[in-house]
């Protein structure tokens, strides 16, 4: 209803007679559903071979959804997340106590956030190579001088090498709205934090699990 565009993928050798596990993936910063790579579009095959659905997702703003980049705040990326559940927990196939959560970097900061906001919401959450700190992140993503320019006239553009696009200061102020390692202690599921331990995020990902109460949880660092 507001213009997110999606990829939902079945499991196969589907028995209509039991409702069905489902994950949605949620992407990173300035990249689409089907992620980098298309590992987004490779992991819901593997999932759907495992018996397990998926929904794959545009933010606003980015790939085949509605809206612009310029309009794109971290709220509305959640909002879009909820809205994404929702769907979800509205078809007739999903079991909806077995939905999951998936966010890759910037978009493991929007999971989280969604997940420990509605702690009873997702039955797991993975997060890979994801954020922990979503300003001082962004900074070393986009650099000092995109916030200052943001902060100077309102707006920047940014060149991301694969595509080019345009941000307002709501977006570099909805990035310190949220308090990740907090949000993170809100939630009770499963929880498995994913790194590369040569990525920025390895410094986060056991202390994010230190800090959740789920059960199982686990890091790997790859």
């Amino acid at each position: 209803e507001n213009g997110v565009a999606g990829t939902l993928q079945r499991p196969q050798a589907f028995d209509i007679t039991e409702k069905a596990p489902v994950i949605l993936m949620l992407h990173g910063f300035g990249s689409q559903k089907d992620e980098v790579g298309n590992m987004y579009a490779r992991l819901a095959t593997a999932l759907a071979e495992r018996g397990v659905g998926s929904l794959r997702i545009d933010f606003r703003g980015f790939g085949k959804s509605d809206g612009d980049t310029g309009s794109t705040t971290i709220g509305g990326q959640v909002e879009d997340a909820e809205l994404a559940y929702n769907y979800l927990k509205g078809l007739d196939w999903v079991d909806p106590e077995r939905i999951g959560v998936i966010g890759f970097s910037l978009g493991g900061g929007v999971a989280m956030i969604a997940a420990g906001t509605h702690p009873d919401w997702f039955d797991s959450l993975a997060t890979w190579s994801s954020v922990g700190d979503m300003a001082k992140d962004m900074v070393g993503s986009v650099g000092e001088e995109a916030f200052a320019t943001a902060a100077e006239k309102g707006v920047v553009g940014l060149d991301l090498g694969w595509r080019t696009i345009v941000l307002k200061q709501a977006f570099f102020d909805s990035l310190g709205q949220y308090d990740l390692r907090a949000l993170i202690s809100q939630y009770p599921g499963a929880y498995l934090a994913v790194a590369g331990d040569l990525d920025f995020s390895a410094a986060y990902a056991q202390d994010l699990v230190d800090a959740s109460p789920a059960d199982p949880k686990e890091a790997w660092i790859i």
